[in-house]
């Protein structure tokens, strides 16, 4: 191989079991019916069933009923951000 030419090199080892990849992990929000919750966030690259970029949140302050309702389909999130970046999409619960 040509020494001049650089290599390119994989970022994650993807030869590990592991089928999930921490991206970034930073305070996370979440606003639903106009209260705005702060907590701990991770951004991963989730290998399987097939890849794809998941956000996750935990929020202690965030009352059941509201989650509930959120999951229930009654109650939308009017928006979540991780690391003061807004992420645009449908939550997934």
């Amino acid at each position: 191989m040509d020494g001049d030419k650089p290599i390119l090199e994989p970022a994650f080892d993807f030869n590990d079991s592991e089928v999930t990849v921490l991206l970034s992990k930073s305070q996370a929000e979440v606003c639903i019916n106009g209260n705005t919750y702060t907590g701990d966030g991770e951004v991963r690259l989730e290998l399987l069933p097939r890849a794809c970029i998941c956000l996750y949140g935990i929020f202690p302050e965030l009352p059941m009923t509201d989650a509930l309702m959120v999951m229930s389909g009654q109650q939308e999130v009017s928006f979540f951000s991780i690391n003061g970046h807004q992420v645009e999409g449908f939550p997934s619960v």
